[in-house]
Order: C-alpha cells, then sequence, then structure tokens
C-alpha cells in the first residue's frame, strides 16, 4: 500500500489493514507515512493526533490516518 500522498495534495490515505500500532518518534511516524521527518514535524504542529507524556510523544497509527482523511484538527492529548 502506498501512504505517500499526504495533505498538500488533497488525497485521502488507506486506512492500513493492521490494528493500532503505536508509534514512539517523528522518525516512526515518518516511515510509516512515507514522508520526511520535517514533514512529520509539520503534520504534528498542524495537530495531528498524539499523547504527551512531559517529553515523551505517542502517535497512535489509526488516529493518524482518520486525521489524515478529515479536515477536521485534532489537538494533543496530555497525559495526566
Amino acid at each position: 500500500m502506498e501512504y505517500s500522498n499526504n495533505l498538500l495534495n488533497g488525497n485521502k490515505q488507506e486506512l492500513p489493514p493492521q490494528g493500532s500500532k503505536k508509534l514512539h518518534s517523528i522518525i516512526e511516524v515518518a516511515e510509516y507515512l512515507q514522508v520526511s521527518t520535517t514533514t512529520a514535524q509539520k503534520y504534528k504542529n498542524e495537530g495531528m493526533p498524539c499523547i504527551q507524556y512531559g517529553r515523551k510523544v505517542i502517535f497512535d497509527t489509526v488516529e493518524i490516518m482518520e486525521w489524515l482523511n478529515n479536515p477536521k484538527k485534532k489537538g494533543v492529548k496530555n497525559a495526566k
């Protein structure tokens, strides 16, 4: 499956066939989406969903794909 399309060209991305997977860095997100780390960081800054534990950030693949396919922006969730 190809995930290199991004928000800029308006193409929707398909949800991956596997279940939810946790990604623990922008580098992992970039590899998963097949984009540069700069683009992945831009997505995070634009509201790509993640959970922040202090300095640690966790991304969920299903939430990322839903966010890419949904024009509504979600924010960062801070863990308590």
